[in-house]
């Protein structure tokens, strides 16, 4: 059982043996002395629960809130809504413990709950051209290789998108498949002043 900083008492579970539960309880007090505790009770907090207050806490573009929205309901929620907040946490730390991915992708997350200092404003570059994003480069090179007759799975590799059902499958790229549109890339480069 453990005095948090509020008074109240909390207890953890799981422990094999009374030593295991001291070593706990003095590496908790320790913490505390140093200011580094950080009370777990915050991490039972079931994954649903919690997009609900990160929902609420950003203001992002109606198109970027659409993508967020879609993966939230059509892949993440369904598999984690009742799971807790360590529990991820936990998943995820083993990941990149097993070399399956190279970062924590939670590790930098932050929720504004008002007790936190504002985060800095993004510096942003001024564009070129007000009216492009860069994600409109991509449609302009599909364009050209659509133009140029590039096959399909050409087209789907070059700007990085899966092909799927049976062309995914029984469709490769050969090795003079991208010669056509590096010449023409390169012509592009060539001719521009």
């Amino acid at each position: 059982m453990d005095r948090l900083p509020d008074g109240s008492l909390c207890t953890e579970n799981g422990f094999d043996t009374r030593e295991q539960a001291d070593n706990r309880v003095r590496d908790v007090e320790s913490d505390q002395r140093r200011g580094r505790f950080v009370d777990p009770r915050p991490a039972r907090t079931r994954f649903g629960d919690r997009v609900c207050e990160w929902v609420q806490a950003h203001d992002v573009s109606a198109v970027t809130w659409a993508t967020h929205d879609s993966h939230l309901h059509n892949h993440i929620l369904p598999r984690f809504t009742d799971t807790e907040l360590r529990e991820l946490s936990r998943i995820l730390a083993e990941a990149v413990d097993e070399g399956l991915i190279g970062s924590n992708p939670c590790r930098k997350l932050r929720l504004a709950t008002g007790d936190q200092p504002a985060r800095p404003a993004r510096r942003h570059r001024q564009r070129i051209n007000p009216e492009m994003h860069f994600h409109d480069l991509r449609h302009t090179h599909k364009t050209w290789l659509i133009e140029d007759g590039v096959p399909e799975v050409l087209q789907h590799k070059r700007i990085d998108h899966k092909f799927r059902g049976v062309m995914g499958v029984c469709s490769h790229v050969t090795q003079p498949m991208p010669a056509g549109p590096q010449a023409r890339w390169e012509q592009a480069g060539s001719t521009a002043s």
